[in-house]
């Protein structure tokens, strides 16, 4: 999909908009930018991504940091810190 350099999004408060429509024929975006200038670290938009399978239900979204052990000695310790976190469904 697209990928940017962890190093300017580290010690630093982010604002982070996603916005998402689940579908078979689905549509994604989102862009990071610092809170202290406004300053867009990084975007990326898709509006033909399959999100959604068929006979699907219920969407259980999810943040924080994710991990594989698939190469443990690669794991450090993390922290995000969440503020005024809002999820808005729009139709």
């Amino acid at each position: 999909m697209a990928q940017t350099d962890l190093a300017p999004l580290i010690g630093t408060w982010l604002e982070v908009t996603e916005t998402i429509k689940y579908s078979t024929s689905g549509t994604y975006d989102i862009a990071i930018k610092k809170v202290s200038d406004g300053t867009i670290l990084f975007s990326y938009a898709n509006n033909a991504i399959i999100n959604w399978r068929a006979g699907g239900t219920f969407v259980r979204p999810k943040w924080g940091i994710y991990r594989s052990l698939i190469n443990a000695q690669d794991l450090r310790d993390e922290e995000v810190l969440f503020a005024d976190f809002n999820i808005k469904e729009i139709e």
